[in-house]
């Protein structure tokens, strides 16, 4: 009774007060459970999240540093002829220059011979290209007259010197000089200091000088000249820094230092064999990856730049077989080990502050229990009910708490920081779907070049038939035949379909055409006097275009029909863009940038012929601009008046041939600027048509590699029809098999066949045949495998669908190219410069 009396004796406000306290000191436990547990989850996701981005963006920026040194590596090595020729006339003319002068200033005053020894001692003391250039001089009738380096053979008849391969030097300098003022000569020495067995290669510019009946010249080695271009190179990428320990390092082949730790190594240093702390035999792995050809990631331990401590790092490696070299470049993984570190710390501090905030809420809550038992119960209750709701909705909303309905300073301190996480959380989630979306508007960009890439591939094979057999049928067709325009009209037709694919081909990755040596202006003329253009005109009565071109400028490295191709797609969209009355402008200028120019993409500096095309009409909307170039994009009707591949054109067709776009629109107008590298280049001309009795074979036995039976089917036919034997392969295996048993003249093959490719199929055949020969037929035009097989040894590649002609042509050809010659012997020493 007594236990009965004391449970009844205790008050409601008093048990009110001991369930509350315990009620709101387990809900905040649990709470603070439920958030440090989530907090530390999270921190774990975001860590490595944080790790791989790391990663991704490091390898990244490794790899853009390595390709970017070893792109101005072959562009300073593709300009090291152009340079050394021109180095070379420089020095000449400067002493034709000083000895013109001289004749000039003495011919009043002192005798011919008494000037020519002026002359002589003028020029003898001239070096240049570490001492190893000078001036010499020579009559037209061969005396030495001048020869710094060798003094004892001045005044001597060198008409009968000889180089390594038995050229006569001065007649040939001679025989040039004869014909024209000034020029190059090409022979071949041995160095004193260098193998007998060894034969150099030489450039030598000559220029006739009147007044004594000579001419002067110098010469340099080839491969000294290379030897200077590979210091310049390391001593400039010695100095490349990116990041804050980035650096680009460079090793030979056999494994010696050019370049190590962002500074050159002067003395030969092999460090071959040495290994890091875990046993990785670092140069080794370098070697691994530069034998592939776009590269590869190594790891290993290295020190760092700024401090002598090991560190993770990984590097890009890419070989440079030209000069037997590896380029590379390295990030060191333990600074986002940092970075996650220093943020542990800040959520451990986080965590003791939200502990100690949480402690004291509970003691607070426990005092104001206390206190006011009746007001808490009602405020708590009020205040609990807003906490329940936020959690509640927490896992599915980022719904705040409203500070308003609380009543107790404790309640709405969490109920700030509730609110605060709740809008990281709306900034981490906004971040997270704008991330999301360039993901996916990145993918799909990749999936609409890669479907039309597949399709227009699929398409140039169907569309074989439908060009190829017209072509035999107007053949056989007797000239009076009412066929022949039925037949005529199936292969146009065909051949406009195949201009559609070229579009789809351009928007995929493999869409750049052949190119070859064009005139911006010739395109651009040849465009506006078209039927197309006047079609376009004729739509927008109240549109001008005016022509604006530049006669002097540059010819260009493209392929003619994307270049057409995009000049057509400007003009209309600019045609297309104003609406009643307006004016559009084309024109082409020479345009040297001195430094980068910020555009719709940046352009760097260089010598560029730029195509303008300019409109007055409503412009171009800023969220469409970034949009423009994107496949399948437009404003306009589908099938009516555009595909939306216009702009994928431009883009691809300026892009694969080295060149920039800028792009600016505003409520006047829209301008689109091309920017395209200059080509001093001279444009060769057009193959004349052949007629089919011109490419008619010798009965060469032909073999035929192709996974679809039509297009067997279709290169039988033709070849046949040409004179020649035929025997066809369903797969590469097949192909290989047959290339065993017996020979084939030709090899005509596909590229795109499983499970083994054209390429594949090709490198066996060499192994069992060496020096096959072989032309490609492929539904793409360009493509890394296209290119790789023909630094193989094959011919040239026929776009499918093709002509009886074209394809003939190829064939024949690639039949008629003659063998590489052997090299012959080379003949005695004899005294050289």
């Amino acid at each position: 009774m007594r236990d009965v009396r004391i449970r009844r004796s205790v008050s409601i406000s008093t048990a009110f007060l001991v369930a509350m306290a315990l009620v709101a000191g387990c809900a905040v436990a649990i709470l603070g459970y439920l958030w440090l547990t989530e907090e530390y989850r999270r921190f774990a996701r975001e860590s490595s999240a944080l790790r791989q981005q790391f990663l991704d963006e490091h390898k990244a920026e490794i790899r853009n540093e390595v390709l970017k040194v070893l792109d101005y590596i072959e562009y300073r090595r593709s300009k090291s002829d152009e340079v050394l020729r021109a180095s070379l006339r420089s020095r000449v003319n400067e002493a034709h220059a000083i000895a013109s002068h001289l004749y000039e200033l003495e011919r009043s005053r002192r005798s011919p011979s008494e000037i020519e020894r002026l002359v002589k001692e003028a020029l003898r003391p001239i070096r240049f290209n570490g001492g190893r250039g000078y001036i010499f001089a020579v009559t037209m009738q061969g005396v030495e007259k001048l020869y710094p380096v060798a003094p004892e053979f001045e005044d001597q008849d060198l008409l009968g010197l000889q180089d390594a391969k038995g050229n006569y030097v001065v007649r040939d300098e001679i025989g040039l000089l004869r014909k024209l003022p000034e020029g190059f000569v090409f022979d071949y020495w041995r160095k004193p200091t260098a193998s007998p067995e060894m034969v150099y290669p030489k450039i030598t510019f000559v220029k006739r000088f009147e007044p004594f009946d000579w001419y002067f010249g110098t010469g340099e080695y080839l491969d000294d000249h290379e030897r200077d271009l590979q210091e310049e190179l390391l001593d400039r990428i010695s100095r490349v820094r990116f990041g804050a320990e980035g650096y680009v390092f460079v090793n030979t082949y056999a494994g010696d230092a050019l370049i190590t730790d962002g500074r050159r190594v002067t003395t030969p240093t092999s460090l071959w064999e040495v290994t890091d702390p875990n046993g990785v035999k670092v140069v080794q792995e370098e070697r691994r990856a530069s034998k592939k050809p776009e590269g590869d990631y190594i790891t290993y331990t290295w020190n760092r730049l700024t401090r002598a401590e090991p560190a993770r790092k990984i590097s890009y490696v890419k070989g440079y077989p030209a000069w037997g070299w590896m380029v590379g470049a390295g990030a060191y993984l333990d600074e986002i080990e940092e970075v996650i570190a220093a943020r542990r710390v800040a959520l451990q501090n986080a965590v003791r502050g939200r502990v100690l905030e949480i402690a004291g809420i509970v003691l607070g809550l426990g005092v104001v229990i206390i206190v006011v038992a009746n007001l808490f119960s009602r405020r708590a209750r009020r205040s609990l009910d807003a906490f329940s709701t936020f959690f509640e909705q927490a896992a599915t909303r980022s719904s705040t708490i409203d500070e308003k309905e609380l009543h107790f300073a404790e309640f709405v301190g969490l109920a700030r920081s509730a609110n605060t996480m709740i809008e990281a959380r709306r900034q981490v989630e906004s971040e997270k779907r704008e991330l999301q979306e360039q993901l996916l508007r990145s993918r799909n960009m990749e999936a609409l070049g890669l479907l039309a890439g597949g399709v227009a591939h699929d398409l140039n094979n169907i569309l074989s038939g439908l060009v190829m057999y017209p072509d035999l049928m107007l053949l056989e067709l007797p000239p009076d035949s009412p066929l022949r325009r039925r037949v005529a009209a199936i292969k146009e037709s065909g051949q406009r379909a195949a201009a559609v694919v070229a579009d789809l081909l351009a928007a995929s990755r493999g869409g750049r055409g052949e190119s070859e040596i064009v005139s911006l202006n010739e395109i651009v003329e040849t465009f506006l006097q078209s039927p197309e253009h006047r079609a376009q005109t004729d739509r927008v009565p109240g549109v001008t275009v005016r022509a604006t071109l530049d006669s002097a400028t540059f010819n260009v490295r493209c392929s003619r029909a994307q270049l057409g191709k995009t000049v057509m797609n400007l003009v209309a969209n600019a045609v297309e863009a104003i609406k009643e009355v307006g004016r559009v402008t084309v024109q082409t200028e020479n345009r040297f940038l001195e430094r980068t120019l910020a555009g719709y993409e940046a352009v760097p500096p260089g010598e560029y012929v730029v195509l303008r095309v300019e409109d007055t009409g409503g412009g171009i909307s800023d969220a469409d601009l970034e949009r423009i170039f994107e496949p399948f994009f437009t404003k306009k009707i589908l099938g009516r008046t555009g595909t939306g591949l216009g702009l994928t054109v431009v883009w691809h067709t300026v892009k694969g041939n080295g060149g920039f776009i800028d792009v600016r629109s505003g409520p006047g107008g829209t301008t689109f600027e091309l920017y395209f590298p200059a080509c001093r280049e001279h444009i060769s001309g057009a193959l004349p048509p052949m007629s089919v009795e011109e490419l008619l074979g010798r009965g060469e036995h032909v073999l035929v590699v192709d996974d679809e039976q039509g297009q067997r089917d279709i290169a039988s036919e033709l070849l046949t029809r040409l004179g020649y034997r035929v025997t066809v392969a369903a797969s590469g295996e097949e192909a290989v098999a047959l290339v065993e048993r017996e020979s084939f003249a030709l090899v005509v093959l596909d590229m795109v066949m499983e499970p083994l490719g054209g390429r594949e199929t090709y490198a066996a055949i060499l192994r069992r045949r060496p020096g096959q020969r072989a032309i490609i037929a492929s539904g793409y035009a360009e493509t890394d495998d296209i290119r790789a097989t023909q630094v193989m040894g094959a011919g040239e590649a026929v776009l499918k669908p093709f002509t009886i002609e074209r394809f003939g042509r190829a064939v024949r050809d690639e039949l008629r190219r003659p063998a590489t010659a052997d090299h012959r012997e080379p003949p005695v020493d004899r005294p050289g410069r």
